[in-house]
């Protein structure tokens, strides 16, 4: 399965974090997503706005019998 996420590049969504000296930025909505099984498969920046190209790999469905 395949989604197309738009965040807003500059929106209040990123929350800045650091490590030593290194900077980065995390976001809620992209981090359900990975939580929920999905990964980031490709994204580009357009305009204001983030793209992110989400893919989850399909379940098999056990119940089918196959026979």
């Amino acid at each position: 399965m395949i989604k197309v996420i738009d965040i807003e590049l500059t929106g209040e969504e990123w929350i800045k974090g650091s490590i030593g000296e290194s900077k980065y930025w995390t976001n809620n909505v992209i981090n359900k997503f990975i939580n929920n099984g999905w990964n980031i498969r490709d994204w580009k920046i357009a305009n204001q706005d983030i793209l992110f190209i989400l893919e989850k790999p399909d379940i098999p469905n056990e119940n089918i019998n196959n026979t």
